[in-house]
């Protein structure tokens, strides 16, 4: 419980955002678009969040999305 808070505090608001547009099943060049950012930013912050989050893919990161996006705060 105490890792979960300690990676949500340190995924930024950008992350975040990036994170909630992966989990509605937007690409990398849609989330780019949406968010007005190049894909290779898209593509840093995803790099990023997977290190943070310790995992290595998108559908893991959108399950640690789903399962503690209410817990931010």
């Amino acid at each position: 419980m105490e890792l979960e808070s300690n990676v949500q505090r340190n995924l930024t608001s950008r992350e975040f955002d990036v994170l909630n547009c992966v989990c509605l099943g937007m690409s990398n060049k849609e989330v780019a678009k949406h968010l007005g950012l190049s894909k290779e930013t898209v593509k840093s912050y995803m790099n990023k969040i997977f290190l943070k989050l310790n995992v290595n893919n998108r559908t893991k990161a959108s399950m640690w999305f789903v399962s503690n996006k209410n817990k931010r705060f």
